[in-house]
């Protein structure tokens, strides 16, 4: 049986058909105390679904990298990460960007420890390309590589998970708790997760009403799960300053504390009203329980050139 590396490029090879295969290695191999956890990233061009580029590392896999857990079956990490970018017209030669941030993606991974899976997401401190090229996408959301099938090497099997480079407002949604449909409607988009830096999220000439109500009917129910039992009413209000940073003013008898799914699906609220040109810079959020268990929610909405607060009722949440 193959060893974790001949494995991983055995499975790419029979995947890239008549492609040419390329890889990056490394000037010191992590054995000999290189700091770069992937010996290698591979890739190819490919026309499925559109011109793209396909890259995959090698080395996340090594069982020398980490101490295995009893009675394991994966080896190493138990994952290669994979990348698909779309291929600009007439270019020649792969992108460098996504190996070196493939690379810096495989270092936090050890240092962090992090167990990944189909489903995970991940925020980066700067945009996915580091800043060059420029492009607004923030985050990955990882799926199963569609094309690459787990393999089977001495030290056990090696998934394949590919990283789709998502927006701020995607990451949002996942971390309001729809990855689920943050999901559905990214591979609607490209069913192979190609990854395309010039996408944004269009503005748009007036707030969606309907897409409104969804998110307070989701900031209800992430409000609902922090609520302390018995609790019938709560009132709070969040402000956003120029860099997005959000600020909270709930009262001490509340009982009521903030989780990252209320910030997120408020950043959502805040997002949605910024797209259309309604420069919020406050929320006051209400929500009541009604005598029949329901609750309702109001939020009025502090806007910058405006003195007066706009009101929007969204549907009443069971």
């Amino acid at each position: 049986m193959a060893k974790a590396a001949d494995a991983v490029v055995g499975a790419v090879a029979a995947n890239k058909g008549s492609a040419e295969l390329f890889s990056w290695g490394v000037n010191k191999s992590w054995a000999d105390g290189g700091e770069d956890p992937c010996e290698d990233v591979w890739v190819h061009d490919s026309n499925e679904e559109e011109p793209h580029w396909h890259y995959v590392t090698s080395g996340l896999s090594d069982p020398a990298k980490l101490e295995a857990e009893p009675g394991a079956t994966t080896s190493g990490l138990g994952y290669e990460l994979t990348f698909r970018l779309k291929r600009k017209p007439d270019e020649q030669e792969a992108p460098e960007w996504p190996w070196k941030r493939l690379q810096e993606l495989g270092w936090g991974i050890f240092k962090a420890n992090m167990k990944l899976g189909v489903g995970h997401y991940l925020r980066r401190r700067t945009v996915i390309t580091g800043g060059t090229p420029e492009t607004t996408l923030q985050g990955y959301y990882l799926i199963a590589d569609p094309r690459l099938p787990a393999t089977t090497s001495d030290t056990g099997t090696i998934a394949f998970l590919q990283a789709v480079g998502i927006t701020d407002e995607e990451l949002l949604r996942c971390e309001a708790g729809e990855p689920d449909e943050m999901e559905a409607a990214l591979l609607a988009r490209s069913p192979l997760g190609i990854t395309d830096i010039e996408r944004t999220v269009p503005d748009e000439d007036e707030v969606d009403l309907l897409q409104l109500n969804h998110l307070q009917n989701l900031l209800t129910r992430n409000c609902i799960e922090r609520l302390p039992e018995g609790t019938s009413s709560l009132a709070f209000s969040t402000r956003a300053d120029e860099d997005q940073v959000l600020t909270h003013e709930i009262p001490e008898d509340a009982g009521f504390k903030m989780s990252r799914r209320v910030e997120a699906s408020l950043m959502l609220v805040f997002a949605l009203h910024w797209a259309a040109g309604a420069y919020v810079n406050c929320i006051h959020v209400q929500l009541t329980k009604q005598p029949d268990g329901s609750w309702s929610t109001v939020l009025n909405f502090e806007y910058e050139d405006e003195e007066d607060v706009a009101v929007r009722v969204s549907d009443v949440f069971t």
